[in-house]
Parts: structure tokens; C-alpha cells; sequence
């Protein structure tokens, strides 16, 4: 069994390679106070609720910001986000909605940061070059990633959330040892060696 470990192993999208290369200014480092667009994206079903408590604290802040949330197809909370969007009226119209949006990458490639959780969308973001707010939706990811942020990430009070989160930037020299997304011909030069010895072992019987 041979196996594959850790981000640079990742199989990301072909829509990220691509964007990888043509994001504008991608991976220019932003001071936390120049960020005007932003992008939130919490999962299929964000269950611990951040993508409503991560908007609010956005539209609370005294600055204009340019917000777009990618919902997933299990999110249940559409009737509460409303209610946000009339809290803060007078910038409702700056954010932007979309629901099972298939290009994220774009996305991404037009925000000054994104805001997720840690795990495979924060990675995606690093890859192309957008730097990343990381918000724990629970102990397990704490107990994972912590390690991980004691290493790259950084304490940010963007947010004014009761939980914990950490600033990431790609230019991070430990981000860049990680080689995220640079694995696959590795994995595709060993399932196509596998398929050949399975063959050669199958015509040798």
C-alpha cells in the first residue's frame, strides 16, 4: 500500500490550477486594514452557524466591505441570514449570495481574503495565492489544526468572534514548503506504474 500524505497530495480542481496562474494580484500581501472584498464559504451545511456569525460581524465593522458568501446545498438558515441583511440595512447591498457555485475559484481570485474554515477550502485559497481568515467550527478541528497555526498562522481581531481565529498568508515560507496541489503527477505516475505490474502479474498466470 503506498500512501499519500499531507496538502501537497490534495486533488484540487482543474478550475485551480487555472486560476493559480491568473488571479490578479495574486498573492500580493494585504495589511489586514486595506481589505475590501471578501469571501465567506463554510461548507455544505455550515453546522455551527459562521457564516451568519461571521456576517454580522463584517456588516458591524466601520469600514466598506464588498462581501460574497458561497452557500452549500444543506444550508438551513436563509430566513435568519435575511434577517441579518435588514439588521444591517444600509450595506445589505454589498453583499453578494451564491448557492452551489461551481467556479469558486473565481471567487476567490477576485477577493482580498477568504474566510472559512480549516480544511480543504482553506488550502484551495492558499494555493491560488488569496490569503485566508481561519475560523474553528469545532474542538476536533482545534485539536488537528492547532499545531498547524502555531506554525503559519497568526491571531486576528478582523473578527470580533468568541472563537478563535488565525490569519494565513501564501507568501508564509512554511505555506510555501507545503507545495499544496503539487502531488498529482506524483499520484498519477503511481497508479498508472501499479496498473502496469497488476497487468504484468495478471499475464504471468
Amino acid at each position: 500500500t503506498l500512501y499519500f500524505n499531507g496538502p501537497r497530495y490534495l486533488i484540487l480542481r482543474e478550475e485551480f490550477y487555472k486560476y493559480k496562474g491568473e488571479c490578479k494580484d495574486a498573492e500580493k500581501q494585504r495589511e489586514i486594514n486595506d481589505i475590501r472584498k471578501v469571501l465567506l464559504t463554510f461548507g455544505g451545511s455550515d453546522p455551527s452557524n459562521l457564516t451568519l456569525k461571521v456576517l454580522d460581524d463584517l456588516l458591524s465593522l466601520e469600514r466598506e466591505l464588498e462581501v460574497n458568501i458561497v452557500l452549500g446545498p444543506l444550508f438551513g438558515r436563509l430566513k435568519k441570514l435575511n434577517e441579518i441583511l435588514r439588521k444591517h440595512k444600509s450595506k445589505a447591498k454589498t453583499v453578494k449570495m451564491y448557492k452551489d457555485f461551481e467556479n469558486i475559484a473565481k471567487l476567490m481570485c477576485e477577493s482580498d481574503i477568504v474566510i472559512t474554515h480549516p480544511g480543504l477550502t482553506m488550502f484551495e485559497a492558499l494555493f491560488i495565492g488569496v490569503p485566508v481568515i481561519a475560523v474553528y467550527q469545532n474542538q476536533l478541528q482545534e485539536r488537528v489544526y492547532q499545531p498547524f497555526f502555531d506554525k503559519v498562522g497568526e491571531k486576528t481581531n478582523f473578527l470580533n468572534l468568541s472563537v478563535t481565529n488565525f490569519l494565513v498568508h501564501p507568501k508564509n515560507e512554511h505555506i510555501k514548503e507545503l507545495n499544496i496541489g503539487q502531488g498529482r503527477m506524483e499520484i498519477i505516475e503511481a497508479i498508472t506504474n501499479h496498473n502496469a505490474i497488476e497487468e504484468l502479474n495478471t499475464t504471468a498466470k
